[in-house]
């Protein structure tokens, strides 16, 4: 995967979940608005339903990310010559290590 197909790959993702956070709270908000509504017009006390939207900053830092101001390209650059020459080995021990430690929390 080459490091524009990556970017690309996160900003789809991250817009994605930008699209679902705002569906559910619209979805939330919508709901709650209806029984708001129902509990007014049983009350007596019926007022408009108001809408309202949360926006995650997830866009925002993906876009930021995809600027690349902070990527060492010769950094890349070695990684890449050690992965096509098959010289880049990691301990599978590191691996594992660096797995659990994700998953444990």
């Amino acid at each position: 995967m080459s490091y524009n197909n990556g970017i690309n790959t996160l900003q789809q993702l991250f817009t994605q979940m930008d699209t679902a956070n705002v569906s559910q709270t619209q979805q939330v908000t919508a709901s709650n608005a209806g029984s708001e509504t129902k509990a007014a017009v049983a009350s007596g006390s019926a007022s408009a339903p108001s809408d309202q939207a949360s926006l995650s900053t997830l866009g925002g830092l993906a876009a930021q990310s995809a600027g690349g101001d902070d990527v060492r390209m010769d950094k890349v650059m070695s990684l890449q010559a050690a992965i096509n020459d098959g010289s880049y080995s990691v301990s599978a021990a590191s691996v594992a290590d660096s797995l659990m430690s994700h998953m444990l929390g």
